[in-house]
């Protein structure tokens, strides 16, 4: 079974699994770290809840009016990842 996608696409994800044939997943990236490393296993109502709480510890997002703020999360950041999330984040509307 092989996904049909644009090149890189999972990249715009915090959280992707993959789906072997008999409905099991495996997360093969999770920025949320709630299935890291986890055995293959099915997904139902107690995945939705986690993640459901996962969205609800976010904390709001930090416009570009609020320069301190900005400055605090950038000391904040420990990953590429928080930082380019941060980035997309802070960043103007196109």
């Amino acid at each position: 079974m092989k996904s049909i996608q644009r090149d890189g696409l999972d990249y715009e994800f915090s959280l992707v699994f993959e789906l072997d044939s008999k409905h099991y997943a495996v997360a093969t990236k999770d920025r949320t770290r709630l299935f890291a490393e986890q055995q293959p296993f099915r997904l139902g109502e107690g995945t939705g809840q986690a993640l459901l709480e996962w969205c609800g510890t976010g904390s709001p997002a930090i416009t570009l009016l609020d320069e301190q703020g900005v400055r605090q999360a950038i000391r904040q950041v420990r990953t590429l990842d928080e930082l380019v999330t941060l980035y997309y984040h802070t960043a103007p509307e196109h």
